[in-house]
């Protein structure tokens, strides 16, 4: 689902167990170039779910949810750049992908022009 401000997206965190890193940064890092997005708990109202994991087991649980699942988990110390990138860049694709089904298809002329380049 899409908010006045943008996509909201869910966030579901792993429990910190034994973090390689503190996964809650990266919302707030997501923001910076996307301020058009919008992170909260998992509802119905999200048109997706990002789970993030802080170690490389990835342990935490999927949610019920009927929308798409983004799962990332933390490969090592100082990975944030690479999580923002291929969050970022998994976002992206998201919403191109949901934008494509929103797409109402046109011819380039206009129905009028059409039907006056075949009389």
């Amino acid at each position: 689902m899409t908010t006045s401000t943008g996509m909201k997206l869910g966030v579901k965190y792993c429990g910190h167990c034994r973090p390689f890193m503190d996964m809650t940064c990266i919302p707030p890092l997501l923001l910076e170039s996307r301020p058009e997005l919008e992170f909260g708990p998992v509802d119905e109202t999200c048109c997706a779910i990002l789970v993030l994991n802080a170690c490389p087991s990835s342990c935490a649980s999927l949610p019920d949810h009927a929308g798409p699942k983004m799962v990332f988990a933390c490969e090592g110390d100082n990975d944030t750049a690479r999580l923002v990138s291929e969050i970022g860049a998994a976002i992206d694709a998201l919403v191109f992908r949901t934008w494509q089904k929103q797409a109402v298809p046109h011819n380039h002329y206009g129905e009028d022009q059409c039907r006056k380049k075949e009389i």
